[in-house]
């Protein structure tokens, strides 16, 4: 099973990071085909474009783990009741142990091409993220997940063009460390909490 890199984003999950093992040539391929196929818009495109395109897609999935998990899990009633025991200042921790955890979440990233000086129509893509963690434990106090304990991820992530797949739905299954120690406080659970650009690595320390 691969390891993950130093921050896991879900352009890594997706096979689309700069530094990751990215699509095969054939798979390549056949996105272009499909895209010509569905986005007449794009259907000029040298396979140079479509590369280029797949990049912008790349760049665009560059969101940290992080930040999604916690999207995700401030929408967990379970969850929220857990913080709200420790909102106050109170030193007490809470212990959530979500067995089988499934989440799913998208993006839709959009792309305007020009072609010979003339500005095409942006062209919207939807991508599908869906992650399962096993054996995951969280450790929330002060209305934080300080500490997440899991074993293995697994994302399945999709990409497609007005709910036409462009490549095979993309499995990667990645090792965690049995301990994730997050940093400033952890991943705020509270309704009032702002956004923030978190990081889920492979150290100790995130």
């Amino acid at each position: 099973m691969p390891e993950a890199p130093r921050q896991l984003t879900i352009s890594f999950l997706a096979g689309l990071h700069a530094e990751g093992p990215g699509l095969s040539k054939k798979e390549r391929d056949e996105f272009a085909v499909k895209l010509r196929e569905e986005a007449g818009a794009l259907a000029r495109l040298a396979p140079a474009d479509v590369d280029r395109l797949l990049g912008y897609i790349g760049t665009s999935l560059q969101k940290p783990l992080a930040n999604v998990l916690e999207e995700v899990w401030k929408q967990r009633k379970e969850l929220r009741d857990a913080a709200k025991g420790g909102s106050d200042g109170d030193e007490s921790v809470a212990r959530v142990s979500l067995v089988e955890h499934e989440m799913t979440w998208t993006t839709q990233p959009s792309v305007t091409v020009v072609w010979n000086g003339q500005r095409l129509p942006a062209v919207t893509f939807d991508v599908n993220v869906k992650l399962e963690l096993e054996g995951v434990t969280l450790v929330i106090k002060k209305a934080h997940i300080t500490q997440i304990e899991a074993g293995a991820l697994t994302a399945t992530i999709s990409v497609s063009y007005r709910s036409f797949p462009l490549m095979a739905p993309r499995t990667k299954k990645v090792d965690l460390p049995g301990e994730l120690t997050l940093p400033d406080g952890g991943l705020d659970l509270s309704p009032s909490a702002s956004r923030r650009e978190g990081t889920l690595s492979r150290g100790a320390a995130l």
